[in-house]
């Protein structure tokens, strides 16, 4: 987080990174409650990688996290690729929207989804 924090100066990206940080801590706090699976990648005995969700229904998997060292090249895509052939008992894997990000979009078409969902942001006036 401070490596893209340090990166990306934006109030709003800044913002988001703090609100997942957030929301991570309540999930790992309560993880077995809220029927979380997850999986880290170490390497040298360090933890470089790790990914985490749940179940939304039988059919549905959601990738909430996949938080990688940005330094090891391909680390993203590995735990992603390692975690998805472990749900191939989900019909569909969800990961989320892309927060309006370009370079998110971007990595998650790649994957090349089955279908696009709109997800909205609903304001108070």
């Amino acid at each position: 987080m401070r490596i893209r924090k340090e990166s990306n100066p934006d109030p709003v990206y800044q913002g988001m990174l703090s609100d997942s940080l957030t929301c991570l801590e309540v999930f790992l706090k309560d993880y077995k409650k809220l029927g979380g699976l997850g999986r880290i990648v170490k390497i040298n005995g360090k933890i470089r990688g790790f990914t985490f969700g749940f179940a939304l229904n039988k059919d549905t998997f959601c990738v909430l996290y996949e938080v990688t060292d940005l330094s090891v090249k391909g680390l993203a895509q590995f735990i992603f690729w390692k975690f998805c052939r472990e749900l191939k008992d989900y019909r569909y894997i969800n990961i989320m929207d892309d927060s309006g990000l370009e370079n998110l979009k971007r990595v998650k078409l790649s994957y090349h989804p089955e279908k696009l969902v709109p997800a909205y942001i609903v304001t108070q006036q």
